[in-house]
């Protein structure tokens, strides 16, 4: 599986002004690695999903969209 992943910075700079990027269809994740604790915006490319699939994906945790293989931030 592949993903896409980008800081808060560039998704807000840069991804959601740029319609062509498709900012709808990232999603924020909780990003933890060493002291930093932020926030980080998500994306699959090549399953950008439209119409009734984004809606319904839209409110689905990001855990939930790509499964076990990822065990999320370390607390």
């Amino acid at each position: 599986m592949l993903a896409l992943i980008a800081s808060d910075w560039f998704y807000n700079e840069v991804i959601r002004q740029t319609p062509a990027c498709a900012p709808g269809v990232y999603r924020p994740v909780p990003v933890a690695v060493k002291e930093t604790r932020t926030r980080g915006w998500v994306r699959f490319p090549g399953a950008a999903p439209s119409g009734a699939d984004a809606d319904r994906l839209a409110h689905r945790p990001v855990r939930q969209l790509i499964g076990r293989a990822w065990p999320g931030p370390r607390h």
